[in-house]
């Protein structure tokens, strides 16, 4: 009897120490998930101007250039290069989103590659790194462990200039 009763507290205990775990567990994705909230916020006027610029740059009709106009009205260069940025989590605790985000990158690189494109990747997140790391597929890892877009920005600009500068393969147009 007395064991029985040693056994239902150690059970008690246990459950009431799980108990703090999950709880501190949940105050951390919390205070992440509002940073992150804050974060996304002081994007938004950014992202704002850079629609607003986009958008008038793509009523444009005087402006030529492959990234505003879709390639067939640009004329009949072909791209043979491809960049594609993948951005994961870097734990599991992200549902399926970086699941569903490899799963796409994958169809996307099987598609490119049936094009005949030559790709690079630029990864973001530790699972896109260890998922991708076995293809014969050329990447740049950016970032570090936690993303933070001013840190990111300069990256993906330093990234992108290093890519249109190896092996250019647009002809200008004049």
């Amino acid at each position: 009897m007395g064991a029985q009763i040693r056994v239902y507290r150690q059970k008690i205990a246990s459950t009431s120490s799980m108990q703090k775990i999950f709880k501190a567990m949940e105050m951390i994705a919390t205070s992440r998930i509002n940073k992150a909230r804050r974060s996304a916020q002081t994007t938004g006027p950014y992202a704002n101007a850079l629609t607003r610029v986009v958008t008038a740059l793509a009523t444009q009709q005087s402006v030529q250039h492959p990234l505003i106009h879709r390639p067939d009205t640009f004329g009949k260069h072909e791209h043979k290069r491809s960049a594609v940025l993948v951005m994961t989590s870097d734990r599991g605790l992200a549902g399926s989103y970086s699941s569903s985000v490899l799963k796409k990158t994958e169809e996307l690189i099987e598609r490119l590659r049936g094009e005949g494109r030559e790709i690079q990747l630029y990864l973001v997140g530790r699972k896109a790194k260890s998922y991708l790391n076995s293809g014969n597929v050329p990447m740049n890892v950016l970032g570090k462990d936690t993303p933070i877009i001013r840190i990111l920005i300069p990256q993906l600009r330093f990234a992108m200039c290093s890519w249109r500068s190896t092996k250019r393969d647009m002809k200008t147009a004049g």
